[in-house]
């Protein structure tokens, strides 16, 4: 009800339900009682047992205008609505009740005075009442009134104030039949006790399931064995009240785990089928709770959500089951061919529940190039000539495990042989030497794999003698080294000075092509240097595969035989040389003692003493 300039007072007793075709009262009587100054009135109607009475908004409206014309229950400007309080209801007992009603004296005098009315002498007139209702209903605020009617004091002066506190207003000349209706001036309305909305519900909706189902290879380290997790990683979703008592479980070979997530021994289940389970109890019902909110002589008019909560007596199993197939390369060797550039491994995957998308995860093993190498000579060849990448969709670095790592060359230099012949159970040629494997940092997503040998290879200057170291040695325990391994190869000491240790950058990538006249390597044909490295990546495998070299021409030799270095490079020519030297007849002995003293060639055709015996010479030739 709006309000302008004016008090408008509310009076309802709200009860739920719809309503029920309304009962016409009997005719209304209203009249003024002259020693508390109330107007009193009664109205009698239908009695609805046990069903409870409900008044809404029922009263008088005071105005100084006979005819407002507003609609029910909005102030005029200048009136005021007067609630009504029913004081009493007789039951009748013929399916009968009278309700009595009074309009208390203080608050006619509050209403007039807002009207502004302070004073009721002789001769004011058109002082009038507008008696209204409305109902309001349930969920909503109020309706709009349905009858109005007015009462006039007249034009005759009926109406006349006191000051000496007592009537407040005198209705001298005013009688009961003035103050009869014309119209129903009050509807009852009444309507069953509402019950206890109280009980079971239901929603629409099902179950379902969201997550991921996976498995992958994994390492706890990157030096470690490979481990194979499988996971479930599912969740209830769908449309439902509740949910409860989920599990998750993964089955294998017959025997369930219940867990999320299990770690296999992937050597056990190369090849397999794993099922994913999952389960969870759900109900669509649901149990609501109301207490009472309005209650009227011990009957409760209207009830008050309190809570909802899901009925279990109706409830209902999701079950999830899904086949995860696992296939791995766990732990093999894989030979790859020359033509052969990447190769992939599957090392997990991952399935979407709710929409069955499937993720594949590989890890990947790529050469660089697969050429083969092509040297004008006998030259030395790097270990990474054709360098290898790795790269997993996981972004892992590459995890290297024990296993067996070599290199295979087709021939070595005669003082290494022995060392390092072939002493593995793979028949890739005559001679291995050992090697290690790290991971440079990553370039565009890709780890490097440098591949060294785990021996040292060092070269001397002048004689091109090899020899190896198994530590990390000094200069000066080198040098040592190489003294002593060419005491033992040639019976002879090193002249360390004259024919000195090359630069060792690369003692550990640097394979050199044996010079050796007795080698069997020829100029044009295609060797290769094989490979054998494990174990690798998430898979543990070990990749064998080789390198083609070719050279073009013998490094040294004779020019009759197209080297790459004549030791003729020019032919003899006839020159004069001015200096002479005398042989004494018995120094000739000493020369051909000389000759025939036994010597090691270096490579079968550099004397290992030859520094040696060119002092020799000079000595004999100078003796007096």
């Amino acid at each position: 009800m709006g309000k302008v300039n004016c008090l408008v007072f509310i009076f309802f007793i709200l009860a739920l339900g719809p309503l029920i075709e309304p009962v016409s009262a009997s005719e209304n009587i209203a009249s003024f009682n002259s020693i508390t100054g109330n107007i009193e009135f009664s109205t009698t109607g239908k009695l609805a047992l046990p069903s409870t009475w409900r008044y809404k908004t029922v009263g008088f409206i005071v105005s100084k205008n006979s005819s407002p014309n507003l609609a029910p229950l909005e102030s005029p400007p200048c009136t005021e609505f007067l609630p009504l309080v029913e004081k009493k209801q007789i039951d009748l007992g013929n399916g009968y009740a009278t309700s009595y009603f009074e309009i208390p004296a203080q608050t006619i005098k509050k209403a007039l005075e807002k009207v502004g009315i302070n004073d009721l002498v002789s001769g004011i007139s058109n002082v009038y009442l507008h008696a209204v209702f409305s109902t309001i209903e349930p969920g909503k605020s109020f309706v709009t009134g349905r009858y109005y009617t007015s009462y006039s004091s007249g034009s005759t002066g009926i109406m006349n104030a006191t000051d000496n506190g007592g009537q407040l207003i005198n209705w001298s000349n005013t009688t009961d039949e003035l103050l009869k209706t014309n119209y129903n001036i009050l509807t009852r309305y009444y309507e069953e006790l509402p019950p206890d909305p109280s009980g079971i519900g239901l929603i629409d909706g099902k179950a379902e399931v969201d997550g991921d189902l996976s498995w992958r290879l994994s390492k706890n380290n990157l030096d470690s064995q490979s481990i194979l997790q499988v996971k479930n990683y599912l969740n209830p979703s769908g449309t439902y009240i509740a949910m409860r008592n989920p599990v998750w479980a993964i089955q294998i070979d017959g025997v369930i785990h219940k867990m999320k997530e299990l770690v296999l021994n992937p050597k056990e289940i190369k090849t397999k089928y794993v099922t994913i389970l999952f389960t969870y109890e759900y109900t669509n019902h649901y149990y609501d709770t109301y207490q009472p909110d309005l209650v009227i002589d011990g009957k409760v008019v209207t009830w008050k959500f309190l809570k909802r909560e899901p009925s279990w007596d109706f409830a209902k199993v999701f079950t999830y089951s899904k086949d995860l197939f696992i296939s791995t390369k766990i732990g093999e060797e894989i030979q790859l061919l020359n033509d052969i550039r990447k190769i992939e491994l599957l090392i997990g995957e991952k399935i979407n529940a709710r929409t069955n998308n499937k993720t594949q995860y590989f890890e990947r093993f790529t050469f660089q190039n697969r050429l083969p190498v092509q040297l004008s000579t006998q030259l030395s060849i790097d270990l990474n000539y054709q360098r290898l990448f790795y790269n997993n969709d996981f972004e892992e670095k590459l995890s290297v495990n024990d296993g067996l790592k070599c290199f295979f060359p087709p021939d070595i230099d005669d003082n290494l042989k022995e060392y390092y012949s072939n002493r593995t159970s793979y028949n890739l040629g005559k001679y291995s030497i050992n090697l290690s494997l790290s991971t440079l940092d990553s370039t565009n997503g890709e780890y490097p794999i440098a591949i060294t040998f785990k021996d040292s290879f060092f070269i001397t200057k002048r004689t091109g003698f090899i020899f190896s170291t198994s530590n990390s040695l000094t200069q000066g325990e080198i040098e040592n080294k190489a003294k002593i391994v060419f005491k033992n190869t040639t019976g002879n000491d090193l002249d360390i000075v004259n024919d000195s240790i090359l630069d060792n950058t690369d003692c550990k990538t640097r394979y050199y092509i044996p010079i050796s006249s007795k080698t069997e390597l020829l100029p044009g044909v295609v060797y290769e240097n094989k490979y054998i490295i494990g174990k690798l990546g998430l898979s543990d495998i070990t990749l064998i595969y080789s390198i083609p070299f070719i050279f073009g021409k013998f490094l040294v030799g004779s020019v009759f035989d197209n080297v790459y270095l004549n030791e003729e490079p020019a032919p003899l020519l006839d020159i004069k040389y001015p200096h002479s030297i005398t042989i004494l007849k018995s120094s000739m002995q000493d020369f051909k003692q000389l000759v025939k003293s036994k010597r090691f060639y270096m490579h079968g055709f550099i004397t290992s003493d030859a520094l040696e015996i060119d002092r020799k010479i000079s000595s004999i030739i100078h003796r007096k």
